[in-house]
């Protein structure tokens, strides 16, 4: 009997997990999306000056702050071929999320391979990119689509294969 109630606990939390992994999706995508905007209203003189009121504090504290002297540089040479990228690239990238958590949450059938198959595009994408530039975050959210890749998988096994799509 406790075996069953641990087997139903486990169930019930990888669901849940589950549920939170889409519902962070869906917030990833929202964030892309709003970032993109902003990118796309904003001229590099906007963003240089907010980076520099953004990092004022901590250069008058130390003028050599290796963060802020990162990030001054960043702005001050973001271009607007970079920028353009990124807004195609959040405004893709948070479509494709929200469209993976929307699908997800209506439990369309079809949806659970689909959504596989893409992360596990944006996994391979965010290899090379940590490959060419080196940059922890890739490595971070790939770990992130990985398990919800997993957890995907473990909720398309547990649908009702006699369930309309």
């Amino acid at each position: 009997m406790k075996t069953f109630a641990k087997s139903r606990l486990a169930d019930r939390l990888l669901h849940d997990s589950f549920l939170l992994s889409v519902m962070l999706k869906a917030a990833l995508g929202v964030a892309q999306i709003l970032a993109a905007i902003g990118l796309a209203i904003t001229s590099q003189s906007q963003l240089i000056r907010f980076v520099a009121q953004l990092t004022a504090s901590e250069t008058q504290q130390d003028p050599t702050d290796p963060l802020a002297t990162w990030l001054l540089s960043a702005a001050q040479s973001f271009s607007i071929h970079e920028q353009t990228f990124y807004v195609l690239y959040f405004t893709g990238h948070g479509l494709l999320n929200l469209g993976i958590a929307a699908t997800l949450v209506a439990r369309l059938r079809w949806s659970y391979p689909v959504s596989i198959v893409v992360l596990a595009a944006f996994v391979i994408y965010q290899i090379d990119r940590f490959v060419l530039t080196g940059s922890w975050t890739m490595i971070a959210l790939s770990l992130f689509d990985v398990l919800i890749i997993a957890l995907v998988w473990r909720e398309y096994r547990q649908l009702d294969p006699h369930r309309p799509t």
